[in-house]
């Protein structure tokens, strides 16, 4: 058989390099206009 020599070091994440893009989050103050519902239920005579 062949000798066979393995070197291997394992647990260890690949190196990256990344140039990702600048991101600007911040809130704003907004006066939002809103419907307002008419709601006409129908009358139940029907009740005790």
């Amino acid at each position: 058989m062949p000798e066979v020599d393995v070197n291997a070091s394992g647990g260890a994440l690949p190196e990256y390099d990344v140039d990702a893009p600048s991101v600007n989050v911040g809130t704003e103050n907004k006066t939002v206009q809103v419907p307002t519902l008419d709601v006409d239920a129908p009358k139940d005579d029907n009740r005790e």
